[in-house]
């Protein structure tokens, strides 16, 4: 049998092409993983608001959440007198309140904005939409003495509750404010005692 000689060439060692290719992978990953992310999150943050906001464009897009522009309407208060959201843009602020004259705990809350308007003056205004359209008129105005303001509007809502359906209310006390450009700064349910509620009125009647 005959010896291997010394001299016989080595095995050679396995190429590995896969790696090269994985490094350069990894960093293109995580490329196109941070695009992808901006790609969702930067309309997230133009789009997203708070509670609250006081600033607005010209073209701000109309619907009911904070920062858009409040949909128009027709109503028309106790004495058949029509009422526009146009109506409302001489104010600084302007409340929309929905309710009935049966819900008790809107009482204390329409109370509570007669008082405001009086310590701000008529710098604001309240439009309070009543939803009950079987609600007689005498009703409505006896209310309006007992508990509201004598400056306030007091309104039906359109028939069919028009309105209502077209600012999505779906429980007694719905507010929104709006500033003089009839943007919605603050919307909630019986939320006029509300830090934030305050706040913004505070603010945009200064």
């Amino acid at each position: 049998m005959s010896k291997k000689s010394k001299h016989s060439t080595p095995k050679s060692r396995p190429t590995r092409p896969a790696m090269k290719y994985v490094w350069i992978g990894v960093p293109v990953l995580v490329v196109a993983v941070a695009v992808i992310a901006l790609i969702f999150l930067i309309p997230s943050w133009q789009g997203s608001g708070s509670s609250s906001t006081s600033s607005a464009s010209a073209d701000t897009v109309a619907g009911t959440s904070v920062g858009q522009r409040a949909p128009d309407f027709l109503v028309k208060d106790t004495d058949g007198d029509p009422w526009t959201l146009q109506d409302f843009k001489k104010y600084k602020a302007t409340i929309l309140y929905f309710t009935t004259t049966r819900c008790l705990p809107c009482i204390p809350e329409t109370q509570e904005l007669a008082s405001l308007r009086t310590s701000y003056g008529a710098q604001f205004q309240v439009l309070w939409v009543d939803l009950d359209v079987t609600d007689p008129k005498d009703a409505l105005a006896e209310y309006k003495s007992k508990y509201g303001h004598p400056d306030f509007i007091f309104a039906k809502d359109a028939p069919g509750n028009a309105v209502a359906l077209e600012y999505r209310v779906a429980a007694l006390g719905t507010v929104y404010l709006l500033n003089s450009q009839s943007v919605i700064v603050h919307k909630g349910v019986q939320s006029v005692g509300s830090t934030d509620f305050r706040k913004q009125l505070a603010q945009l009647v200064r």
